[in-house]
């Protein structure tokens, strides 16, 4: 994990420790992987369509940047915590 992913990571793995569930920062980062960043395969016969999670690490910038949000905002609507940044959070201690 990288800086950002740790920081985002952390936060949601803290939050689900304390809404009850056992949770290390490698179980929050597959669950994000999982739920926010993943490859489907779709049989073309059945229909049937199976996820599964890509790596952070091949990510472009790019493609991080929206991962990140996408988390933020998981963060914000599922388990209703606010995650900043590292960046915006020295911006709170400047104002």
């Amino acid at each position: 994990m990288n800086g950002q992913t740790g920081v985002v990571v952390l936060d949601v793995r803290d939050r689900l420790i304390e809404l009850g569930h056992k949770c290390t920062l490698d179980m929050a980062h597959e669950m994000l992987k999982a739920r926010l960043n993943y490859d489907e395969w779709v049989n073309e016969k059945t229909g049937e369509v199976i996820t599964f999670p890509k790596s952070t690490a091949d990510l472009s910038t790019e493609e991080f940047c929206e991962y990140i949000d996408k988390v933020i905002i998981f963060a914000r609507e599922v388990l209703e915590i606010s995650i900043l940044l590292p960046n915006e959070q020295s911006e709170l201690f400047e104002s």
